[in-house]
């Protein structure tokens, strides 16, 4: 085995001295593995945060891509690997911001991304960030001023003419700028001259909300104090209070309280949907009302059930969400997972304590739910729990016409009339027979079900088998009795 060889076997096990020992026996640290990858890129997929660090300390090149062009800093902040992240950036990993902005866009879209990388991410870019202007005029001179939170030179800028609500080739005007970097005292003079307080710039948000997304709390009060909008919204819906809120900064969420700015529960029901559990916590602890119903009457807890998003449920349950509080169609979210077979989701609400044998406005309980979605171990676990049905002639139509055997047997255990007729003019031998489902037949005789029973339009099951060619289920009924 080569150098390179090892080198790149004790990538992959996170071995760290023999990582060193490689590369003390000429290695080449930046060697290629398979899918291009660089022992670098290895360690940070196999998850080991020291070995990626040592390959970092001896100067690993950051830059290198490999599939799909990641970088090192793609592949770790595509992961989850915050450590990496953090050691990455340090070491100079990301140049530009176009390079940050594709690895932000890598970790949002990951299943695995977290919040506080994207943070970092935005930290980082924010510190590379820099107007687009040149020196020599007064308001280029007052944009750079104002980014750099040098209030004298503002105001001389100001003083020589400069426009103040003249935009950089950013798109950034020196009000968003001194927002965005926190420069209260620069903001306060720039308001005071004149400045837009409720404009957007180019890429479409207000200078308020570029002081909220970086948690500057007195850039914040000098904004409201100078008459920013509290509640208006930008870049496709966002609030100056949802930016405040998902990156954790309390303290500007407080003060935005104070100022009025409201909780959309649209937003808060969006984000419960979506399963962005992070942006739900955010808002909870910004004091949204968890039981809140949108103006289509959703809940969050209905739509966070009905999805799956088990991280959601609990924190809406550990928020104060009510687990029997019913959207407008007094549906549960214990209702919706149980259709949708989200069994983790049904667990966590029985033990929440949630009510097993409430009816929607179509009679329906979790149990039939359950059956009518075909989920046989969410039924089995709601029936062992003591569920009850609430329509059980419709559900046992429904599975017998689906020829479900297991789930038939919950359903009789619930003593449903099984010579009844339903809307089809129809009961549950009669489903079986025309659709040949010959164990269910033999359960609902077992029962005890009637072998000729007539339908509304005058038949027995014999002859709607008979009718159907299902010679197995002609011969089952004719030994019953069957007419």
């Amino acid at each position: 085995m080569t150098p390179d060889q090892r080198l790149l076997e004790a990538a992959a096990t996170g071995h760290v001295a023999a990582i060193l020992v490689a590369l003390d026996a000429g290695a080449n640290i930046n060697t290629r593995g398979d899918l291009e990858r660089t022992p670098l890129c290895v360690a940070i997929e196999a998850g080991h945060f020291d070995a990626a660090a040592a390959l970092i300390d001896r100067r690993a090149d950051l830059t290198l891509k490999c599939y799909a062009d990641f970088t090192a800093l793609h592949l770790a902040a595509r992961d989850g690997h915050t450590d990496v992240v953090k050691k990455l950036l340090a070491a100079g990993a990301a140049s530009t911001e176009r390079v940050l902005n594709d690895v932000m866009t890598v970790a949002t879209m990951s299943s695995k991304g977290k919040p506080e990388i994207v943070q970092l991410l935005q930290d980082a870019r924010l510190q590379l960030a820099r107007p687009s202007a040149t020196e020599g005029n007064p308001t280029q001179q007052l944009i750079t001023a104002a980014h750099d939170g040098r209030l004298d030179d503002v105001r001389a800028a100001l003083a020589a003419g400069a426009e103040v609500n003249a935009r950089d080739g950013r798109g950034m005007e020196a009000l968003s700028w001194a927002a965005l970097r926190g420069h209260s005292d620069v903001v306060k003079l720039l308001l005071a001259s004149g400045a837009t307080v409720n404009g957007l710039n180019g890429v479409g948000w207000p200078p308020l909300g570029q002081a909220c997304g970086q948690g500057h709390v007195e850039a914040v009060r000098a904004l409201l104090a100078g008459g920013a909008d509290v509640n208006q919204a930008f870049d496709g819906g966002k609030t100056a209070l949802a930016c405040a809120a998902h990156q954790g900064h309390t303290g500007v969420v407080e003060l935005l309280r104070q100022a009025g700015a409201v909780i959309p529960i649209a937003r808060l029901a969006e984000d419960a949907a979506s399963g962005d559990a992070h942006a739900v916590r955010a808002w909870l602890a910004a004091g949204a009302d968890p039981n809140a119903r949108t103006a289509e009457g959703d809940t969050p807890l209905t739509l966070a059930g009905k999805a799956g998003h088990l991280e959601v449920v609990t924190a809406l349950l550990d928020g104060g969400a009510k687990p029997d509080f019913t959207d407008a169609a007094k549906r549960t979210a214990l209702m919706f997972a149980a259709f949708q077979g989200r069994v983790e989701v049904v667990r966590l609400l029985i033990e929440r304590g949630a009510d097993l044998n409430l009816v929607s406005g179509a009679d329906f309980t979790a149990l039939d739910y359950a059956a009518k979605g075909v989920e046989l171990e969410i039924a089995l676990l709601l029936h062992s729990c003591g569920a009850k049905m609430g329509d059980v002639g419709s559900v046992l139509s429904f599975v017998c016409d689906q020829g479900h055997v297991e789930l038939a047997k919950v359903v009789l255990a619930h003593k449903p009339a099984l010579d009844a007729l339903d809307g089809n003019g129809v009961c549950g031998l009669h489903y079986a027979a025309i659709r040949g489902h010959l164990e269910l037949a033999k359960l609902l005789l077992e029962k005890g079900a009637g072998v000729n029973v007539l339908s509304k339009g005058g038949l027995t099951p014999l002859v709607l088998a008979q009718r159907g060619g299902h010679a197995g289920l002609v011969e089952l009924l004719k030994q019953h009795g069957a007419k």
